[in-house]
């Protein structure tokens, strides 16, 4: 998968603020549909050498992506819900259950920190090219 962005900092920590794209293509003049354009700061492996307001091309493997989004949504909230299924199925009020679910969810979140760091190179944002 690759994005365009331009660089914010640079150092030991390359930030790369990458503006998100809406249905309307950001043409907020024409649209009219109230949106505004959002900016994320992506934190990327500078090899290139690029510069503050540098226009560059990340990079992250497909396949990275998908197991990273995976991590970070689906296995939360499918622990939320086993959880909460169990507490609930066992006979205790839904107050009980919604409490249990999230403190499976937030030991889940906790472990899915844990597991990126340490394969925090399988997950790394390459620059692999510099636009201006």
């Amino acid at each position: 998968m690759r994005k365009t962005g331009i660089v914010k900092t640079v150092g030991e920590i390359t930030e790369v603020a990458i503006i998100r794209e809406s249905a309307c293509g950001e043409n907020c003049a024409n649209c009219k549909g109230g949106c505004t354009p959002s900016e994320t700061v992506i934190i990327a492996e500078n090899e290139l050498g690029a510069e503050v307001g540098d226009r560059v091309v990340l990079e992250i493997q497909d396949k990275n992506a998908i197991t990273a989004a995976f991590i970070a949504y689906i296995i939360p909230l499918v622990v939320l819900l086993i959880a909460s299924g169990v507490i609930s199925y066992m006979g205790y009020g839904d107050g009980m259950a919604a409490l249990c679910g999230l403190g499976a969810m937030a030991v889940c979140l906790l472990a899915n920190k844990r597991i990126t760091a340490m394969k925090a190179d399988k997950f790394k944002v390459r620059i692999v090219d510099v636009l201006s």
